[in-house]
């Protein structure tokens, strides 16, 4: 990405959160774009018509008018400064900027079961207590069978390992190296 998109993003990203703000409807606005960036990035029709310029079709306004008129408004911003390239990064970079703004964390869970509550309350306490004082803490708990034991907990494109197979590699490697040493 060069300079003038990084600028352009920025700049409409900024102009729609003080636009946004000024309504108060901040959280009703973040949820609308979380799943209309959801429906886009599984909806293979939709998709295609911001690749090939097709916001000014019908089915689409009207798809948006239903969903919120703030966002067709962003949207009508874009086509007429001819940006619909940055429709879906403008969205992305919202949600960045609405989680730093109000201070909101999102962790994501990734075990064979669902996790207990008590040792979800647990973790929960100790996080907001010790790591992260005054922000909101959203606690994802996804399910994936891979997994033998423990747990994975990815933070900001970070990945911390809690698994047994994890546990075992590291026993193996400091055993192997006390061996040869």
């Amino acid at each position: 990405m060069n300079l003038k998109y990084k600028i352009s993003v920025k700049r409409n990203v900024n102009c729609f959160f003080f636009y946004v703000s000024s309504y108060k409807k901040e959280i009703f606005i973040k949820n609308e774009i979380e799943k209309i960036l959801f429906i886009i990035k599984y909806n293979p029709i939709l998709n295609n018509f911001i690749k090939y310029s097709f916001l000014e079709n019908e089915y689409f306004s009207s798809f948006f008018k239903k969903k919120n008129f703030l966002i067709l408004k962003l949207i009508n911003l874009i086509i007429k400064n001819n940006l619909n390239f940055l429709f879906i990064n403008i969205l992305f970079n919202y949600i960045i900027l609405f989680k730093s703004k109000y201070k909101i964390d999102n962790i994501f869970l990734f075990s064979k079961e669902k996790i207990n509550i008590l040792i979800y309350n647990v973790f929960l306490t100790q996080k907001k207590v010790y790591l992260y004082k005054k922000k909101t803490i959203i606690i994802n708990n996804y399910i994936n069978t891979n997994i033998i034991g423990g747990f994975i907990i990815k933070k900001n494109f970070n990945y911390y390992n809690f698994t047994i197979n994890n546990f075992l590699k590291k026993h193996n490697n400091l055993y192997v190296k006390k061996t040869l040493c």
